[in-house]
């Protein structure tokens, strides 16, 4: 299937709700609210029992799809087996939607035994078999609804279809394999079985719903062939039960008596019989048979279910708690129950019942917030949503004995206190930072409030006192009231929301013992690139035995560790690792590694991290390294060149380095004042006093005058495995060769000490696949590494770095999978900067 035909598709379910939508929004803005309540309470209870029992018959009848099905992929699964499966995978697809997936899933899981190649054969048989009852049924549902011509075409194609299933073995002589699935054409008697079953499956449904209208709101032939009509469209759409869908269709092709309101106590009680109590039933017996068959592993599979318990409870608490919110506020606009209303008028002040009801509107908007807290575990939001909570179930019961609400709330309560371990985080209760998501789900929870206020309401004549009476049956001024002050609450919590932003964190610069402690484990550290943990720029991380650390700095909310953890062993670096990713946790942070070695991935790949190729560095084999031959030919004139010109290369050891430095700065300062640049920092090194003064440092000067033209400082790696430097300045008018030079004579002087590689740094969005099918990182790198090269050079300085072969070794990104890659880029390139506008400028 072309993409862009895969796309339309997948954009016809929301297509399908919005239409639904609006059609049902034209229907209801002819009816009042109270003829909708009116017509829940008309249905009797003897027509939902009517309703329950055929619901039974139609599972029954479903679960005959099922015993079909195996005996036509000819599984070895029995009957009992049958009867306990077919039912649950019916009542999650059902109510799910994308019937074949859904249900497809469950089977592959309850038919396992049989094999997948029989579960996915079963599922094959039982979706065709599911769409012969409309397609038969159709022709006579139209009819009945006075389309004469499309029911003589539809009956015309359910003629076509019944004459094909059964000859299809005349035919369809061999069997297709279609995704790995072989099908092949059913008997004539299995084709009369599949008929009967579909029909019987869609009549039996149909009366379900045809039993909870009322005779004298519309006549039962026309209810059952509207359904008809309206399911099939339902189930085109693939949304979960057809929702919105359904009730619009049959809005529209139905005119009971007492108009389209006289339906909406039949649809909200058939959408609970028939799909939400099967639902609820089918979850709890499927995760009863899921236990009883692990009764002997449960032990171990506590240990094991614990940590993902700990990564779903907290969304799942905070979506119950986002709910208990919706209710609150649904509640509080729509009228109260007059009977209710009186018996607390009673005995309460009319003030403690407007009061109460203006507390759960407050309570209302502040749950919708505060369950983004609970996802993010935080405490304090915890701490908070249990006292909204338990202001919202005494505000339920004194604004107007609402105690189904007092009791959901509740339940979230209960729910939420055995949980309390779990949200361990410190942050500000209203430490929103809230996805585009959570956005538009408060923004539709306050929109559908604030609508269903104006249609429950809308019959009421607004008049100037409207707002300020306060009376126990004035429900429309106590709706203005609510929308008032929650309009007051909303602007309240996000003011609040934004006075307890949290600044960007300031790291404090690490005490003398912790950078000497850190100094010493680098100097044991093949890797010069730990020398930077040295600049007094990042934080610390250590083991407990104080034997490696991880180097890291705060940006936004990322928390950004530079390199590998520096470490002696393996080990020690996963012990870190696991260190930092809690520490991250615990302040709701992205964990960050940047430059990450290609030799550390398999620690971070089973921390479930997700790794992204930054660029390569270029490591210098110095044992190989020469001037002569061909290859070198530029490269050994250029340095003969800068020799003529008078330029010599020193090594000055790190205790003569203080009396150079005000030599040294002079240099750099020029250098900067040149380039038009600042300082940078955490990846890059400064022109620090301290920090130069540890190091050796290879100077460059003019043999004339002996003046200083350039310098660095000199990286040396323990058991010389690497040598590198870091901080290169010369002066503007140094002769042109200079950096060639300078790299050359120290290549050959590390060469001579006895050092093995030298380390030229990474070139950045190098090696990155441009093809088609390469990540969309990837791509986008190498796009930018050869297009943009004008404005950045990344070409450049890969070029550059070649003409010394150098072998080059992946270095990457290191981040939550889930994060997003974009601001995780900005923060670190702030971090380098030295801020945001850093960035930007140079």
């Amino acid at each position: 299937m072309p993409l862009w035909l895969h796309r339309i598709l997948n954009l016809l379910p929301l297509v399908a709700l919005a239409g639904a939508a609006w059609v049902l929004h034209v229907f209801l803005s002819e009816h009042s609210y109270e003829a909708i309540t009116a017509s829940v309470d008309a249905v009797p209870w003897t027509s939902i029992a009517w309703a329950a029992a055929l619901t039974v018959l139609s599972f029954v009848v479903l679960t005959a799809y099922d015993a079909l099905g195996v005996r036509y992929a000819e599984a070895p699964i029995p009957l009992t087996r049958v009867a306990y499966a077919a039912p649950i995978a019916y009542a999650f697809s059902n109510s799910l939607g994308i019937s074949m997936l859904t249900s497809g899933a469950l089977r592959l899981r309850l038919y396992r035994a049989a094999g997948a190649g029989a579960a996915a054969r079963i599922t094959a048989f039982c979706t065709l078999t599911l769409w012969l009852g409309p397609i038969l049924l159709l022709p006579v549902a139209l009819g009945a609804l006075g389309l004469t011509l499309e029911s003589v075409i539809a009956g015309l194609a359910a003629l076509a279809l019944v004459i094909g299933l059964l000859t299809a073995r005349l035919w369809w002589r061999r069997p297709l394999t279609l995704g790995g699935v072989t099908v092949a054409p059913p008997s004539p008697a299995m084709g009369l079985a599949q008929i009967a079953v579909s029909v019987a499956d869609w009549v039996v449904a149909a009366l379900v719903f045809v039993v909870l209208v009322p005779a004298d709101v519309a006549p039962p032939e026309q209810v059952l062939a509207a359904f008809l009509v309206a399911q099939t469209l339902g189930l085109f759409s693939h949304l979960p039960g057809g929702i919105g869908v359904f009730e619009a269709s049959m809005a529209a092709l139905l005119t009971p008596q007492g108009g389209v309101a006289a339906l909406a106590g039949p649809m909200l009680v058939y959408r609970a019989v028939y799909y939400l109590a099967p639902l609820l039933i089918a979850a709890l017996v499927f995760m009863a048979g899921e236990i009883w068959e692990r009764r002997a592993g449960l032990a171990k599979a506590q240990r094991a279910v614990t940590p993902g318990l700990r990564f779903l409870t907290p969304p799942l608490l905070g979506a119950a708690v986002f709910a208990v919110g919706v209710v609150l506020l649904l509640s509080a606009v729509t009228p109260g129950i007059d009977e209710r209303l009186d018996f607390l008028d009673d005995f309460l002040p009319i003030e403690v019942i407007e009061l109460s009801h203006l507390v759960s509107v407050a309570v209302g908007i502040a749950l919708l917030f505060l369950a983004r807290g609970l996802v993010r575990r935080h405490r304090s939001a915890f701490t908070v949503t249990l006292i909204m909570l338990g202001v919202g179930i005494v505000a339920s019961l004194l604004k107007g004995a609402d105690y189904e609400e007092a009791v959901v709330a509740a339940i979230a309560l209960a729910l939420l206190w055995p949980a309390r371990g779990f949200f361990h985080r410190r942050a500000a209760a209203f430490d929103l930072a809230l996805t585009p998501l959570w956005i538009v789900a408060i923004a539709a929870a306050l929109g559908v409030s604030v609508w269903l206020g104006f249609y429950a309401f809308r019959d009421v004549p607004y008049a100037p006192d409207l707002l300020t009476t306060t009376a126990v049956d004035n429900d429309a001024g106590r709706f203005l009231r609510a929308l008032v002050f929650g309009a007051i609450i909303l602007f309240a919590v996000l003011l609040v929301a934004f006075l307890t932003l949290r600044p960007a964190r300031r790291l404090v610069p690490p005490d003398p013992a912790d950078l000497e402690a850190a100094a010493a484990i680098v100097a044991a550290s093949p890797e010069t690139s730990a020398n930077l943990a040295l600049l007094g720029d990042k934080s610390f991380l250590f083991d407990e035995k104080r034997q490696g650390f991880i180097m890291y700095a705060a940006s936004g909310r990322s928390r950004i560790a530079l390199g590998d953890p520096v470490a002696p062993n393996d080990a020690i670096k996963r012990e870190l690792l696991w260190r930092f990713l809690e520490r991250c946790d615990a302040e709701d942070a992205w964990p960050v590694f940047y430059q990450a070695s290609q030799a550390a991935l398999p620690l971070y790949l089973d921390a479930g991290l997700a790794v992204n190729k930054l660029g390569e560095d270029a490591n210098v084999d110095l044992g190989a390294f020469t001037l002569d031959g061909g290859a070198k030919a530029n490269l050994r004139q250029t340095v003969r060149a800068a020799e003529r010109r008078g330029l010599e290369l020193t090594v000055a050891p790190a205790s003569d380095v203080p009396a150079l430095l005000d030599e040294m700065k002079q240099v750099s300062d020029a250098w900067l004042a040149s380039k038009n640049v600042r300082e940078k920092g955490f990846s890059l090194g400064r022109f620090d006093a301290a920090y130069l003064a540890r190091y050796p440092v290879a100077l460059v000067r003019l043999k004339d005058d002996h003046r200083l033209v350039a310098f660095a400082n000199i990286w040396q790696g323990a058991d010389k495995t690497e040598l590198s430097v870091d901080l290169m300045r010369h002066a503007p008018d140094a002769p042109s060769g200079l950096m060639d030079f300078l790299f050359v004579r120290l290549m050959l002087w590390g060469r001579e000490q006895g050092y093995r590689r030298f380390n030229l740094g990474m070139a950045p969005m190098a090696g990155l696949a441009g093809h088609r099918l390469a990540p969309l990182w990837h791509r986008a790198g190498s796009y930018i590494f050869s297009r943009w090269g004008a404005l950045y050079n990344f070409q450049g300085l890969r070029a550059y770095k070649q003409k010394f072969t150098p072998v080059w070794e992946a270095r990457y990104l290191v981040s939550p999978g889930g994060a997003p890659l974009a601001q995780i880029l900005v923060h670190v390139a702030a971090l380098v900067s030295g801020g945001l506008m850093g960035a930007i400028r140079k």
